[in-house]
C-alpha cells in the first residue's frame, strides 16, 4: 500500500490567534438533559480560520505549509510584507494580537472575522505552493504602476468598437489604444497568473485552472475547495451573449474605481467544474489560481 508523503509540511503547532476551540455538547441538547449516552468530550481539539475573502492587498510570503486535521487540503501560513519582521511561530503569535490596518476592504469586517491578524493569515495551499514562494490578492483591483499602460487599458476599455465614424485619424488612434490595451493586458497576466493569487475572472484567461471561486463580487470564496478540485474558465460572454477574447474582456466591467465603487458589470465568464456543469459568474468575482493540493 502507497503512503502519501509530504515532507514539506510543518510538523509544530499552528499559530493559536488564527484558531479558534471546537466545543461539543456532549451528547446533550439545547436544555442539557443527555440524549446520547457514551459521549464524552473527547480530545482537545482547535479549528483553523482560513481568509476565504483575501482581502488583504500586497505581497504576502509564503511561511510554512500546514496540515490541516479539519478539512482535505492543506493550508498555507501568509505573513504580509511591510507588517513586521517575520519570525519564529512564537514571535508569530505575538504578531498576531496586532491589529491591522492595511487598505483594501472593511478592516471591521475583518477584524470581527478574525481571520488576519497583524499581517498573519491562513489560505488554502495550492498545488506546488511551498514556503518562501510569493503570493498576491488583487481582489481590490490593480495597484498602479504594476503594469506600463494599465491606465490606457482601461482608458481603451471604454471605446466600444476599434473603428470609429469620425475618420480615419480617430481610428487609427482606437487602434493605437487598442494594441496598448493589449499589450498590457498580456503583461498582467503574465505577472499575476501565479497559483496562489487572487484575481478577477474577467482577467483569467480561457483554460486556466482555479479554485475558490466566488459566487458574488464581495462575498467569500465557495467553490472547488476540497483537496485536488479545480474549475477551469471555458469563456466569456458579453452582454449578448457574444464570445470576447484578447483585450476585449476589458468591456466586461466590474473593476473596482478609485472611489472604491465598482464599474457596470457587462457580461458573465464561463466556469466548468470537475462535476461537467458550467456556471454563468458574474466578471468581478475572483478565484485563486490553481489547483487545491492534496
Amino acid at each position: 500500500m502507497a503512503l502519501p508523503y509530504h515532507p514539506h509540511l510543518f510538523k509544530g503547532e499552528p499559530i493559536r490567534e488564527l484558531t479558534v476551540a471546537r466545543r461539543r455538547k456532549g451528547g446533550r441538547n439545547c436544555s442539557g438533559q443527555v440524549v446520547n449516552k457514551g459521549v464524552g468530550g473527547g480530545h482537545k481539539q482547535r479549528i483553523r480560520i482560513v481568509d476565504f475573502y483575501r482581502h488583504e492587498p500586497g505581497v504576502h510570503d509564503v511561511v510554512r505549509i500546514e496540515y490541516d486535521p479539519g478539512r482535505t487540503a492543506h493550508i498555507a501560513l501568509l505573513h504580509r510584507r511591510g507588517a513586521g519582521k517575520r519570525g519564529s511561530a512564537e514571535e508569530g503569535a505575538t504578531l498576531a494580537e496586532l491589529t491591522s490596518d492595511a487598505p483594501g476592504g472593511s478592516a471591521a469586517a475583518r477584524m470581527a472575522r478574525n481571520e488576519v491578524k497583524g499581517g498573519w493569515s491562513y489560505i488554502l495551499a495550492p498545488d506546488g505552493l511551498r514556503a518562501g514562494d510569493v503570493v498576491e490578492s488583487f481582489r481590490a483591483g490593480i495597484p498602479e504602476g504594476l503594469v506600463e499602460g494599465w491606465a490606457d487599458a482601461q482608458k481603451a476599455a471604454k471605446i466600444s468598437d476599434v473603428g470609429s465614424e469620425e475618420g480615419a485619424a480617430d481610428d487609427e488612434a482606437s487602434q493605437a489604444l487598442h494594441s496598448t490595451a493589449t499589450r498590457a493586458l498580456g503583461i498582467l497576466r503574465t505577472l499575476t497568473l501565479k497559483p496562489g493569487n487572487v484575481l478577477p475572472l474577467s482577467l483569467i484567461p480561457a483554460g486556466t485552472l482555479i479554485h475558490n471561486i466566488a459566487l458574488d463580487p464581495d462575498g467569500r470564496m465557495q467553490l472547488c475547495r476540497s483537496a485536488g478540485t479545480f474549475g477551469q474558465v471555458v469563456a466569456h460572454h458579453g452582454p449578448t451573449g457574444q464570445a470576447l477574447g484578447g483585450a476585449e474582456v476589458l468591456h466586461m466591467g466590474g473593476v473596482v474605481q478609485p472611489d472604491g465603487t465598482r464599474s457596470k458589470q457587462m457580461g458573465t465568464v464561463l466556469v466548468k467544474l470537475q462535476s461537467g456543469e458550467v456556471r454563468r459568474i458574474a466578471p468581478s468575482c475572483v478565484a485563486t489560481v490553481g489547483v487545491v493540493s492534496k
